[in-house]
């Protein structure tokens, strides 16, 4: 009896896997994804609705244009400094764009016009004697026209171009007023280039 039993069990195993790959043959087909691949991303919405996030945001070509109208200011104060071989006292945003510098030599009184860009001197002459008053004022400056351009534009929280500068007085205290064409005024003290006050 105990040998006989083989063969059952050997035929018993045959019939067992015979029917699990019968079985696996008849199951039903795995089912498809009904949603179908994603879209690629040329036809996706999102690629459509953000253009802007590479474009350059509203107002950033103005803004660029007044930094640069800022730089060339002092770029324009240095070259006068440098052509009339004084000091730049008072500048100012002619209609035309270009910039009218005034410049003390010694005793006298230099008027530079400087094109737009800072970068080429157009006019040059002596206008007059230097004023006395004016004269006292530079004796003490320690902080010359261009910084102090960059200070105050430093502070300045607007977006206006710069209008003039000007050396003038405080109190007891000689000043920078610098003034851009918002009607914003920025007072920095000549010694140490501080805020005096902004109007």
């Amino acid at each position: 009896m105990a040998r006989s039993s083989f063969p059952l069990r050997r035929a018993l195993a045959v019939g067992l896997a015979a029917t699990a790959l019968a079985l696996t043959s008849c199951s039903p087909p795995e089912p498809v994804d009904p949603v179908g691949p994603a879209p690629s991303a040329e036809g996706a919405p999102a690629e459509e609705a953000s253009p802007s996030a590479s474009a350059p945001a509203a107002g950033s070509g103005a803004e660029a244009d007044v930094v640069a109208q800022y730089e060339a200011a002092r770029a324009a104060v240095d070259l006068a400094e440098r052509t009339a071989g004084g000091k730049a006292f008072e500048l100012d945003d002619e209609d035309g764009g270009n910039w009218e510098v005034r410049v003390a030599v010694e005793n006298e009184e230099f008027e530079v016009v400087v094109d737009a860009a800072g970068t080429e001197v157009l006019r040059s002459e002596r206008d007059d004697s230097l004023d006395g008053e004016d004269a006292g004022r530079l004796n003490g400056v320690q902080i010359g026209l261009s910084e102090a351009i960059g200070i105050a534009v430093s502070e300045y929280t607007g977006t206006a171009r710069l209008d003039d500068a000007d050396l003038t007085t405080e109190g007891d205290t000689v000043a920078w007023e610098i003034g851009f064409v918002d009607d914003v005024e920025i007072y920095l003290d000549v010694l140490d280039g501080r805020v005096i006050r902004v109007d």
